[in-house]
């Protein structure tokens, strides 16, 4: 079930145009190249990249803002 939800986030942002940058479980995963959802492999792909590096880091500083505003607020 959240294997289908995730593939819809990542059509819905292809459709637009925008690059959904997901976190990558390594836990979870045994061999990179066994991943059967074709999106999550492009995914793998670009997170390996320089540029998915960066756009991926730039994520985490947002979200951990975020967060702490959050925290200010309540």
């Amino acid at each position: 079930m959240q294997d289908i939800a995730v593939e819809k986030w990542f059509k819905t942002a292809q459709e637009f145009k925008i690059k959904f940058v997901a976190e990558i479980n390594k836990r979870n995963m045994n061999n990179k190249n066994n991943v059967k959802s074709e999106v999550r492999a492009e995914n793998m792909e670009y997170l390996e990249a320089g540029e998915g590096k960066k756009l991926y880091r730039k994520r985490r500083i947002i979200e951990g803002l975020f967060n702490k505003l959050k925290g200010d607020i309540n």
